[in-house]
């Protein structure tokens, strides 16, 4: 990770996007995982004692070509999964950027880890130069969920509620 840590996003920084607790681990998301260009999460076994644990067997979550993580939160068969650009937007510091595609719309995922498979569950509406940081089930059905999303850089930040169909 060394190499990664501290980077620009616009590089492939290495950057904690997603955090969540399901069966007594604590998952952390990366976006992108550095060394696969591909979004990552690496669960703990003891919360009590995180600084002292190795990561031990990371998640590849399959989200596609140039999708990283920007939030994840436990739903009955694994986490649900907001997605968008794998990189940064750029700027006077760092002009050129890696997997960044101006106007792409926030992307949700199912992702059940222990078979490591994910489905696609919905396109989320544009916010406009609002950008999708977290998320929370609100409800959770056989065939509905309803959730919250969080985007940074609007008003009240940004608060979406949304169902989805399932």
């Amino acid at each position: 990770m060394r190499p990664f840590h501290g980077g620009p996003l616009q590089q492939r920084g290495l950057n904690i996007e997603g955090v969540a607790a399901k069966d007594g681990h604590l998952y952390i998301g990366l976006q992108p995982e550095y060394r696969k260009k591909r979004a990552c999460a690496y669960p703990f076994r003891r919360m009590r004692s995180l600084a002292s644990q190795t990561i031990w067997g990371g998640h590849h979550v399959p989200l596609g070509p140039g999708l990283g993580m920007r939030g994840m939160a436990p739903v009955a068969d694994g986490f649900l999964v907001i997605a968008n650009h794998a990189g940064s937007e750029s700027n006077k510091r760092f002009p050129d950027t890696i997997d960044f595609t101006e106007g792409r719309l926030p992307e949700l995922f199912l992702w059940n880890p222990s078979r490591n498979e994910t489905r696609h569950v919905a396109t989320l509406p544009s916010k406009g130069k609002g950008k999708e940081e977290g998320l929370l089930v609100l409800e959770e059905g056989r065939q509905f969920m309803k959730s919250a999303f969080i985007y940074d850089s609007l008003p009240l930040a940004g608060l979406l509620r949304y169902q989805l169909n399932l």
